[in-house]
């Protein structure tokens, strides 16, 4: 060791932060894409049949569904881009955003499949579609334990505000548990 200290060490893009970096291109890029696609059905005369009463693939909700699922990904995409922002400027306020938009993704994907199923009468969760919401989920959750557990995290980004909360909460309410134990 050259004596620098640990913190300074770990201080930095680097390690399995640049990993997680590529994660939140990855991220952004994917809703770059369900953009476009969503894209081309309000372009085409897919938006017609589906919304046009008296058309065959008519239903109500297609529109609000449509509408709503355009809105989500444009947000979504704008909140990668905001995550990779935070990322490149090292601020502390990215692993709390990171955790609260990257659990976002299997909720929107869970409650969209649900309202395809109740337009379209068919279920949508086949075993396909459980197995990737699995594989983002779970992909999510090691993203989520690294941000809360690592020490480049915290000397990169510094402690997060919540869970230093949290834990100061415990050790208060474990002293005091103590302190009433010691009087008894």
């Amino acid at each position: 060791m050259n004596g620098e200290p640990v913190q300074e060490k770990l201080q930095g893009l680097g390690g399995w932060l640049i990993l997680f970096g590529m994660l939140l291109f990855a991220m952004s890029i994917v809703q770059a894409v369900n953009i476009y696609e969503l894209r081309s059905i309000f372009f085409t005369d897919v938006w017609a049949v589906l919304t046009t009463p008296g058309a065959a693939g008519y239903h109500p909700f297609w529109a609000p569904l449509l509408v709503g699922s355009a809105i989500l990904n444009l947000s979504l995409f704008a909140a990668c881009c905001w995550l990779i922002i935070l990322f490149f400027l090292k601020k502390n306020i990215l692993p709390t955003a990171f955790i609260v938009i990257a659990l976002s993704f299997p909720v929107y994907v869970v409650v969209e499949s649900a309202l395809i199923t109740i337009i379209t009468g068919e279920p949508i969760f086949d075993a396909e579609t459980v197995k990737e919401v699995n594989n983002s989920f779970s992909a999510t959750v090691v993203w989520i334990v690294y941000l809360l557990r690592s020490k480049r995290v915290k000397a990169t980004f510094g402690p997060i505000s919540w869970l230093e909360a949290l834990k100061l909460k415990a050790e208060a309410k474990a002293k005091a548990k103590a302190k009433a134990k010691a009087k008894e």
